[in-house]
């Protein structure tokens, strides 16, 4: 979160769009529904909201319908069935999702919904990221790496992962 006060908030936009940004996101903190209204009503850049409330699909709901966000943050890692249905309510709003981060599975789960969902713009990515690291480290021999600027989803059953099964086995704390 920024912390920008409004005002702040306002300068950082208009400079944003003369910049030729894409969106502002999070300028304010997300329970502050008032002044993201006043916000999305001054900028032409679209706002992206909310951040740190972005699991909870009613929210999302009533800040994009309530003109509190432009565009909307998303998370699937309490599950995809969520994730799609705000993609597809703010399609029919003619806005935005934009995924925050890999998401679930060291980015294979986001990898597929970037790839099936028409508004959104971008596949959020860390080079050299945890999440890629962290999925090499027990096993996962396929974490979506961009090649060129693009992103595509394996394209085995399931999410697709393809794990090491020997070095998975000595990552595992115990089994029954």
């Amino acid at each position: 979160m920024a912390g920008y006060t409004l005002q702040e908030a306002l300068r950082v936009g208009r400079a944003l769009e003369e910049l030729g940004f894409l969106w502002f996101e999070e300028p304010l903190p997300d329970r502050e529904q008032v002044a993201l209204q006043a916000l999305c009503r001054a900028l032409d850049i679209p706002v992206v909201a909310p951040e740190s409330l972005m699991h909870d699909l009613t929210l999302c709901a009533q800040w994009l319908l309530s003109g509190a966000t432009d565009w909307v943050r998303a998370n699937a890692r309490h599950g995809a069935t969520a994730a799609l249905k705000l993609a597809h309510l703010t399609e029919l709003h003619g806005a935005n999702v934009e995924f925050n981060g890999p998401g679930g599975l060291f980015g294979l789960v986001h990898a597929h919904l970037v790839c099936c969902v028409n508004n959104t713009s971008y596949y959020e990515y860390f080079p050299g990221g945890s999440r890629d690291e962290a999925g090499r480290d027990i096993g996962l021999q396929n974490p979506p790496v961009p090649r060129e600027g693009y992103i595509a989803p394996p394209e085995g059953p399931g999410w697709g992962a393809e794990w090491d099964k020997e070095r998975f086995q000595t990552r595992r704390a115990a089994y029954l």
